[in-house]
């Protein structure tokens, strides 16, 4: 797909829908800076790409089967620390990029909360950067309630 933005640049994406509602659809953009937050391309923070994307999820059990047949691959347990009550895997797509799965273990986990507004839907997105070594959470910057850190 593409488009001609008001400032005369062709922008090209591909969008990938898949046939249920348990997975999010994606879009690949074939330039990063489309989709970066003006706060992120003002400060010049060293974006080389997205490192981990987290997806909250209602039934953890049944996505990850889903995400086991189309990725080819089992996940591995991992401990959100900063989420409590929580149960997640992540799959290893490479060396520097992960999908992890999360699901509330019971209603006392604000994860609850946000799969009860947004359904099964990307949580936080971690973006790779040259510039910094520890992870930072961009103040106030969300991505349609998506929480953005940079690593």
């Amino acid at each position: 797909m593409q488009r001609k933005r008001p400032d005369g640049v062709v922008i090209h994406w591909i969008v990938y829908v898949p046939k249920t509602n348990e997975l999010p659809f994606l879009i690949h953009w074939n330039e990063l800076d489309q989709i970066l937050p003006n706060i992120i391309k003002q400060a010049k923070l060293g974006i080389e790409g997205i490192g981990n994307i987290t997806i909250a999820v209602k039934d953890i059990e049944k996505t990850i089967n889903l995400y086991t047949l189309i990725l080819d691959m089992k996940p591995k347990k991992t401990n959100i620390t900063d989420i409590p009550n929580t149960k997640a895997v992540k799959f290893q797509l490479s060396k520097n990029q992960t999908i992890t799965l999360i699901s509330p273990k019971n209603s006392k986990t604000p994860l609850y909360n946000f799969i009860k507004e947004n359904h099964s839907s990307p949580y936080s997105i971690t973006l790779i950067s040259t510039k910094y070594k520890k992870r930072i959470k961009l103040p106030e910057d969300k991505l349609n309630n998506t929480n953005l850190y940079i690593e």
